[in-house]
């Protein structure tokens, strides 16, 4: 049986004994504004497999010029060449007479009704026709080739409360055993229906955050908690329907909604559990970066643990958006946070694929006229218009310039920037300049700087002839700023993204 270095025990001694070092180098390096950055290519670590987002719930509404524009947006090669696309498999409560979900967008629409005259649940896929249409739309740029099929919930008719926003009380399961087979059943015909019409399904995640409380009397959203046995026979139950019908499809599992809470709970027991069965390698594990934003060494151990204990096991940061959300949509701070959680989950956790939860969402305008809409695309209405955020930029930093089969290579920073840093008063242990890179196919070095902080000088030692650089800043969105022989010194703009472009 494999052992997880990600303990209580570990995590309390690498805490102390880093504290100990940042505290007496931290005032050195802290503040420091020259770096020495060096990429290594002949150390790789993992493939990537893309960048995405999720069309929940913007999808369903995304009609006229302004949905047609978003979806260009984030699918098509002028916008960010998203490829892969999450796909809500909508749990009914569109339909449910007995909803407690307030909000609309959060209502989603089912393929499997209601027939009135014989009482019995049919599928439909005329339903969610605008969802549908979103895909087909995003498909129709040639940049998606991986489409996920996720729920957040079984269909209501299948739950114990007759709702697919959760149990009667939370931290209850609300899917009762004897419909353990409906539900892999009705969802992977609705798998097969798509399979069938084209659509590149290469994943399916029939669960959504299972540690999660969902349900009792306070609701937002569709959601299903499960206690970890009941969720690992789930999964079991889901993996020998995937054999039966020789569906070409991987599941892709838990999508844990963080790495830090729960740990213990549901990603060691479910990965211990499938391990033993010997079914691990039909899975994706997937995980949300939620709770993260600061948790630089959580990551580096969960990275750490996973690289040493499942090396073979694919996985992928699935699902994040900043929660909450505390930055307007035109501030370069939102982009920063963004290009800072992506370096860090493919950089430190080793994830092999990134997707923003938010391709689109509502604005959310503040008395001080801020709009706190956590989509990398701000919406008016039901897309009476649209504007793009900056944290869309951000993504555009990583997908438009590292493609689908790169490889994550070594990247150092000497001296090392680590230290105890201070946000809205409280201390935790961060880098002023995250930084990864990266080997695309066409043998190009990408290297991404997030500097949070003043101008910095960076000396770069690479291999290559030639460079480009594109930075974004509060001023300044994917701007070529520099193209020609490579340079060993770089400046790094106040509080910017910059990507290093290197060939020959």
């Amino acid at each position: 049986m494999k052992k997880f270095l990600f303990r209580a025990g570990t995590v309390i001694l690498c805490v102390a004994v880093a504290a100990v070092c940042v505290l007496s180098i931290g005032r050195v390096f802290a503040d420091k504004t020259e770096l020495t950055v060096k990429i290594d290519p002949t150390v790789k670590y993992q493939t990537i497999n893309g960048w995405g987002t999720s069309a929940c719930w913007w999808a369903q509404k995304a009609q006229g010029d302004a949905g047609e524009e978003a979806i260009r947006l984030l699918y098509s090669k002028e916008g960010l060449g998203l490829n892969i696309y999450r796909f809500n498999v909508g749990a009914g409560e569109k339909d449910n007479p007995d909803t407690k979900i307030e909000n609309d967008w959060r209502k989603a629409e089912s393929f499997y009704v209601l027939n009135e005259e014989t009482g019995e649940y049919e599928y439909d896929f005329t339903k969610d026709a605008v969802s549908v249409a979103a895909m087909k739309k995003a498909l129709s740029y040639g940049c998606v080739d991986t489409v996920v099929l996720f729920a957040n919930s079984p269909h209501y008719s299948m739950t114990e409360s007759g709702l697919a926003s959760g149990g009667k009380e939370t931290h209850q399961n609300n899917l009762p055993r004897e419909n353990f087979e409906a539900y892999a059943d009705y969802f992977l015909t609705i798998t097969e229906h798509f399979i069938n019409e084209g659509v590149p399904v290469k994943y399916i995640s029939p669960f959504n955050e299972p540690q999660w409380s969902w349900g009792g009397d306070e609701v937002w959203q569709e959601g299903c908690h499960y206690e970890p046995e009941e969720f690992v026979e789930l999964t079991k139950v889901f993996l020998d329907k995937i054999k039966e019908r020789n569906l070409d499809v991987k599941l892709s599992v838990p999508e844990n909604g963080c790495i830090r809470d729960g740990f213990k709970n549901y990603a060691k027991k479910y990965l211990t559990a499938l391990d033993e069965a010997g079914v691990i390698d039909d899975i994706e594990y997937s995980y949300h970066s939620y709770k993260g934003d600061r948790q630089m060494l959580t990551k580096k151990l969960f990275g750490k643990s996973m690289r040493e204990n499942y090396p073979s096991l694919e996985y992928s940061m699935s699902e994040w958006c900043e929660l909450p959300c505390q930055n307007d949509t035109g501030s370069i701070t939102s982009a920063l946070i963004v290009s800072r959680i992506i370096t860090q989950d493919i950089g430190l956790s080793c994830a092999g694929s990134w997707c923003a939860w938010n391709g689109a969402a509502q604005e959310w305008i503040q008395e001080s006229g801020e709009d706190y809409s956590d989509g990398l695309i701000s919406v008016s209405g039901d897309f009476d218009s649209i504007k793009i955020a900056m944290r869309y930029y951000a993504l555009a930093h990583f997908s438009k310039f590292v493609p689908q089969g790169s490889v994550l290579i070594e990247t150092k920073k000497s001296p090392s920037d680590i230290a105890l840093r201070r946000s809205n008063s409280k201390l935790y242990f961060g880098s002023a300049v995250n930084a990864c890179s990266f080997l695309t196919p066409q043998g190009e070095t990408v290297c991404v700087l997030t500097n949070e902080g003043p101008e910095r000088k960076i000396s770069l030692e690479a291999q290559g002839t030639k460079m480009s650089v594109v930075t974004t800043t509060q001023s300044k969105q994917l701007e070529n700023t520099y193209s020609g022989e490579i340079k060993s010194d770089i400046t790094l703009p106040e509080n910017s993204i910059t990507t290093l472009i290197i060939s020959g």
